[in-house]
């Protein structure tokens, strides 16, 4: 019998109880009050514990004990007062489906061909579940420990870079491009004075719209064959800071995988290395995120897929592509892992926003969560909201290359994380992704 959670229940051994869920379940055995920290989706249920004058005596620890309780539900019971038993939930009128049943019900729902979910709680993993398909076209099943690709949620690793070359003197907030980049003789004057500041929190004043920048030139330039990625941001900056800016810098909120494109770049002229490097040796291996990497996933050499490949829609049908954005945007969009190291990062945030991390600075951590003045969005790559389950502050980043979706919140006043992913874009892996999302935040 597989065990989903483990409950405490104080009561006297005698026959029937009737619980009521609530926040948790409130039990009277015979009358006595009774009180089990678990929640079963708030149905009424039925306990009935063999437990009679003539059987105590034989009874041992973790002896079974049948209880009518929701479909499918199964948990460990420690019965504190007299012996500790193992208590097995019978069927019932309820049938209430487990959290795995949940996701699996999501993914059909949306036809998407994998999801997977993190909840981490006050410094453990309490779920982990992944649910399908690594590739729609083969029954290979995606696992717990599989990567996925997490788009923009890239940005916030990439602002966690900045913070620590702020916290050892080699950056400022409040540097400007033109100080940065002196080398770019021909920049825009309205770029000059745009600091990291303002290109962390959109607010540069470059445009969002890459694809068709310069009639497409640009865009098509990021494609050439072999292109280094260092030298694709070099491009990438060189041609945006000496066209004039979409909006007066420091006035727009315009979201721009530029902006964290041309932050990657800045780092990479200070220290030497590719941003790649750097957020291998300075992030990943510090958190020992061993499963982070950059770009698609899949191989079409293998017969059986190692990874979730990700998905598009063709004629309304799901297709298989190993594909994703431009190297060049690696700071702002092509990091993939899996759920359980995302989680890793994630939880030096929360632990930052409560002083309980020295990855960083406390300032530094205050500054990646403080939002640019007249909007959510922070300079640390997070949207700041606040929302009642979370007691004050909530932090989210959603992210996609558009064949794939990954969904993070975190309330450090609850010290919480929820996360969710899935191997497909658009609008149907946005549903699925977010859905799951809220079905953590519920429980």
């Amino acid at each position: 019998m597989e065990v989903l959670e483990k409950v405490s229940v104080s009561v006297d051994c005698k026959t029937i109880g009737r619980c009521i869920g609530s926040s948790g379940v409130r039990c009277a055995i015979n009358e006595i009050p009774s009180y089990a920290e678990v929640d079963f989706s708030r149905a009424p249920w039925e306990v009935r514990l063999d437990l009679s004058a003539e059987n105590i005596s034989n009874l041992e620890a973790e002896s079974l004990v049948k209880v009518r309780g929701p479909m499918g539900k199964r948990f460990l019971c420690e019965i504190t007062s007299i012996f500790i038993f193992t208590i097995m939930l019978e069927s019932s009128v309820f049938g209430i489906d487990t959290l795995e049943q949940q996701i699996i019900k999501i993914k059909k729902d949306h036809g998407v061909p994998a999801v997977g979910i993190l909840l981490w709680k006050d410094g453990v993993v309490r779920e982990k579940i992944v649910v399908g398909v690594r590739k729609i076209d083969n029954p290979t099943r995606a696992a717990k420990e599989d990567k996925f690709h997490l788009g923009s949620d890239t940005k916030a690793m990439t602002a966690t870079l900045v913070a620590l070359f702020v916290d050892e003197g080699k950056l400022a907030w409040n540097s400007k491009l033109g100080t940065l980049l002196p080398e770019i003789s021909n920049m825009s004057a309205a770029f000059k004075n745009v600091t990291l500041e303002m290109l962390l929190a959109h607010r540069s004043g470059l445009t969002g719209d890459l694809l068709n920048f310069h009639e497409g030139a640009l865009w098509k330039s990021l494609w050439a064959p072999k292109l280094d990625p260092t030298e694709g941001r070099k491009i990438l900056t060189n041609q945006m800071l000496t066209s004039p800016p979409e909006s007066v810098p420091g006035s727009t909120f315009e979201y721009s995988n530029a902006n964290y494109t041309i932050v990657g770049y800045v780092l990479e002229k200070i220290s030497g290395k590719s941003w790649e490097r750097l957020i291998q040796e300075r992030l990943f291996n510090v958190l020992e995120m061993k499963s982070c990497g950059f770009g698609a996933l899949g191989n079409d050499h293998l017969s059986k897929p190692d990874q979730p490949w990700a998905h598009t829609l063709e004629n309304g049908t799901e297709k298989p592509v190993i594909l994703d954005n431009p190297e060049t945007l690696g700071p702002a969009a092509t990091v993939h892992c899996s759920l359980g190291d995302w989680s890793r990062f994630a939880a030096v945030h929360v632990a930052g926003f409560n002083g309980k991390s020295r990855f960083l600075t406390s300032s530094s951590f205050e500054k990646l969560h403080t939002p640019y003045p007249a909007q959510d969005y922070t300079y640390g790559g997070w949207i700041k909201v606040e929302r009642p389950w979370a007691g004050g502050p909530a932090f989210t980043h959603d992210g996609s290359n558009l064949l794939n979706y990954a969904s993070v919140w975190w309330a450090p006043h609850k010290n919480l994380i929820v996360m969710a992913t899935t191997n497909m874009g658009g609008d149907r892996g946005k549903a699925a992704a977010q859905e799951a999302v809220a079905l953590l935040l519920s429980r």
